[in-house]
């Protein structure tokens, strides 16, 4: 043991050498913490016999041990960052009824400039951050949102606010009130995005008798907070694509594209138009059905399909997409590899002829590397080795161009293997044989150093 350690074995050894004068025993808290997966059986029986055997000491009232992982150190450090304070008056209110899983609730009316003052910063900005569990970003001047900024300008129509619109749900971690006042910290919106930008965007036009329907429910739990998500938003024209976006595994995809920086820097859109506002480079944006496109074509054999039966590949892979067992790395290294294809294209450093073959060519990346091997590493630690045969060559422009260019000339010889004539088209390249011959001469290639 260190000194820290033996020190504090001491001050233990005191307290309990005069237990009985301990009223009441002490709540004793036990965290097992680690970057990897802890949902497995066998960790979770070595958790309750742990507990078990600590209860038996008869030092503690209460044993609670708790398994922190990847996905919970995540959740964790996201709270750390996005704990917004607030403080409102709300008048028109009442006390919805005991439900399990919700501290309290409370469902009224909130004055619309109220609103717009705790959803943005000093400078008059939108806190971003506070929309992180809605399940879409602000969708801009779309015709709805026009409607609602035209009823917001209208006179007449402004004072009948509170009746001609949805409202808002805010979940907060913790609501104190003292009779009409209220204070709520680590708080979040998680429905009403579009109500609260437009809000702040015609905030000029607000006055003391513009009213928003506003609940505010207090909770902790992670499955009543998800509940409410998906109910509130089943209301609106939500698709169940959007509603998926709280998955744990959506949030490991975005940080995991987040912690690239320069031009390894990609953007995963987890919430529709969730970088609408910001001036990023749009062919760095990689939505979920681009995503699923490239990762399908390079790892599930799925290069046939990828180019038009995106839908088809979600309901028919659905076992093989966005599980636990799979690092969040594959799904960046897929994206990333369609991202500097893409990028050879566009700057004629290859033939934009082939571009209807990029899915083709993105397997026969996989094979060249890995061989016809279909199996995908498992833990973080394999799937880190793994991918980092991929991105030495995709990071850098002149490795990638000439990977690429030398899987063109595989392309070449199999469109050109039984008949010369035979040009490359779309039809072709959606044929399951002509990939099987293309991956079949790659993988026959002396060409690669595979793993």
């Amino acid at each position: 043991s260190n000194p820290d350690i033996v020190e504090f074995k001491k001050s233990l050894d005191a307290v309990f050498d005069v237990i009985k004068k301990l009223r009441p025993m002490p709540h004793l808290y036990v965290y097992y913490v680690t970057t990897g997966i802890v949902g497995s059986d066998f960790l979770d029986e070595k958790r309750k016999a742990a507990c078990a055997r600590l209860s038996e000491t008869n030092f503690f009232s209460e044993v609670d041990f708790e398994l922190i992982g990847a996905t919970e150190l995540r959740d964790l450090y996201k709270g750390t960052q996005r704990q917004h304070e607030a403080h409102f008056t709300m008048e028109k209110k009442f006390t919805l009824p005991k439900m399990p899983g919700i501290e309290q609730a409370y469902s009224g009316v909130l004055r619309a400039t109220d609103i717009v003052e705790m959803v943005t910063d000093q400078e008059g900005n939108v806190i971003k951050s506070l929309f992180f569990d809605n399940v879409r970003d602000f969708q801009g001047m779309n015709p709805v949102n026009r409607s609602i900024g035209d009823t917001i300008q209208t006179e007449s129509r402004r004072q009948l606010f509170a009746v001609l619109n949805n409202g808002i749900t805010m979940v907060t971690r913790r609501l104190d009130n003292a009779g009409d006042d209220f204070y709520m910290s680590d708080f979040q919106v998680v429905n009403g995005c579009q109500t609260c930008h437009v809000l702040a965007a015609f905030r000029n036009y607000l006055d003391e008798r513009t009213y928003v329907n506003l609940r505010v429910i207090e909770s902790k739990d992670e499955d009543a907070i998800s509940a409410i998500t998906e109910a509130t938003n089943r209301q609106t024209a939500v698709s169940d694509d959007d509603l998926k976006t709280r998955e744990e595994y959506q949030k490991d995809l975005e940080d995991m594209f987040n912690s690239f920086d320069g031009d390894e820097k990609l953007y995963f859109e987890r919430r529709s138009q969730q970088y609408g506002s910001m001036s990023i480079e749009q062919t760095r944006i990689v939505n979920r059905n681009q995503l699923i496109s490239a990762f399908a074509a390079m790892f599930l054999g799925e290069q046939h399909r990828a180019g038009r039966y995106t839908k088809k590949i979600r309901e028919d892979r659905k076992e093989d997409l966005f599980t636990q067992q799979q690092d969040p790395l594959l799904y960046y290294t897929a994206a990333y590899a369609l991202y500097r294809l893409e990028w050879l294209f566009r700057n004629g450093r290859i033939d934009r002829r082939y571009k209807i073959a990029r899915y083709q060519l993105l397997a026969g990346m996989r094979v060249a590397i890995d061989g016809r091997n279909m199996d995908l590493p498992r833990g973080n630690r394999y799937s880190q080795r793994y991918c980092e045969a991929y991105l030495r060559i995709l990071h850098r422009q002149a490795d990638a161009e000439r990977f690429f260019g030398e899987l063109e000339l595989l392309l070449d010889a199999t469109v050109n293997a039984n008949d010369p004539s035979r040009v490359l088209t779309r039809d072709l390249v959606k044929s399951v044989s002509f990939s099987d011959e293309f991956l079949a001469r790659v993988a026959r290639s002396d060409k690669w150093h595979r793993n």
